[in-house]
């Protein structure tokens, strides 16, 4: 797969979400985010900000018809998120960096580790609803991952903040 505009990419995710099964979005656009993410020029100075002691959700592209949207989400080095789960689907990918994402199966006695999916500029993955609880970490490099994420935005979910 060659590289993608964002305009490219936009339009290939807003058409898998209006024609794919449901169950098959978030795999489907997984498929088409190394395109994207070989895109040298994709993002903005403004979409490269982290907070803080934090990490920086910013606002890439919001699908008009709320389909989806594409997250700029800056992690810096050696921040580790708490388990979480995620309420709509997650397509993924990094843009920069490395990160590995690990991930849980929920049991009766609390979460229990499944296994670590790493994750390096161009690699892409999903989350799918309902998800187990996830943990994501990044690994220390001297340029923190970037990750684009084009996730659902429909009626009855939430939007990304």
């Amino acid at each position: 797969m060659g590289t993608l505009t964002l305009e490219e990419f936009c339009r290939q995710a807003g058409d898998i979400t209006q024609s794919a099964d449901p169950a098959d979005v978030p795999a489907r656009i997984a498929d088409a985010l190394p395109g994207l993410l070989a895109n040298g020029e994709l993002l903005a100075p403004e979409h490269l900000v982290a907070p803080d002691g934090g990490y920086g959700r910013n606002i890439v592209f919001v699908c008009p018809n709320a389909a989806f949207s594409v997250l700029a989400v800056v992690w810096p080095p050696g921040i580790i998120i708490p388990v979480h789960d995620h309420n709509v689907w997650c397509a993924f990918g990094v843009y920069e960096g490395d990160m590995i994402e690990t991930r849980y199966d929920p049991t009766d006695d609390g979460p229990h580790r499944d296994r670590a999916v790493p994750s390096g500029r161009g690699r892409s993955a999903t989350c799918r609803v309902p998800a187990p609880p996830t943990a994501c970490g990044t690994t220390p490099r001297a340029r923190p991952p970037l990750s684009a994420l084009p996730r659902d935005t429909s009626p009855g979910t939430r939007p990304p903040s």
